[in-house]
């Protein structure tokens, strides 16, 4: 092979490398007190997310992946690299909501239920065994999906995309206290030190302008 192809082949080599690497992962999971739910995604990559290409599935009481989801969520708007979007449930505590960039009734699962990060058709990463219904929750060690804030370890970089494999939460996910919401908005697994993260942008092209709404009065 000449000089010249074998860079070709290198730079499509890198190019698929790069398609395969997920950059949108489920960072931070909080099954709490009644409707304390949340799920926090992160942009691990080096690149703007358009965050209209994902949604999270929800699979209950073992449903299998062959079927449809229980219900799921679309996402909406761009998400730079570094920066952390919180997904919650509207009935969650005041904390929660003070930290959620988007919630949705669809928010609702239980330490029994998996939920899949969808791109597109594919699973961009996913949490629990699809397929499987584990009693009350997965449970390794001190770690459980019941009644628990889980955080992604920091050297998890790549999506868990075979989200009908056994599921063991301590491999990837380290445990805070119940209703502990002082990781969310942020990546890693320990608590936000209280520096802001880069920005979750909302699209904007539904929106009306002010003066549109105005008009050419004073109020």
């Amino acid at each position: 092979m000449s000089g010249r192809h074998s860079l070709v082949a290198l730079a499509v080599g890198l190019a698929l490398s790069g398609q395969a690497q997920a950059q949108l992962l489920i960072s931070e999971y909080l099954e709490g007190s009644g409707n304390n739910k949340a799920v926090e995604l992160s942009n691990v990559g080096s690149s703007v997310i358009d965050l209209s290409q994902y949604r999270l599935a929800l699979y209950a009481n073992g449903k299998p992946i062959s079927e449809s989801p229980t219900n799921s969520l679309a996402l909406q708007g761009t998400l730079a690299p570094g920066a952390s979007l919180v997904l919650a449930n509207p009935s969650a505590s005041s904390e929660i909501l003070a930290k959620a960039n988007q919630t949705s009734g669809n928010l609702v699962f239980n330490g029994d239920d998996a939920l899949v990060l969808y791109r597109g058709s594919e699973i961009a990463d996913s949490l629990g065994q699809v397929g499987v219904d584990p009693g009350t929750a997965w449970v390794s060690g001190s770690v459980s999906t019941l009644d628990m804030t889980l955080r992604r370890k920091a050297t998890v970089t790549m999506g868990r995309t075979d989200a009908t494999s056994p599921f063991d939460p301590a491999q990837e996910y380290v445990a805070a206290p119940k209703d502990d919401a002082s990781g969310l908005g942020c990546s890693g697994d320990g608590p936000c030190d209280g520096t802001q993260p880069p920005a979750f942008v909302c699209p904007v092209d539904q929106l009306i302008p002010v003066p549109a709404i105005q008009g050419p009065g004073s109020s």
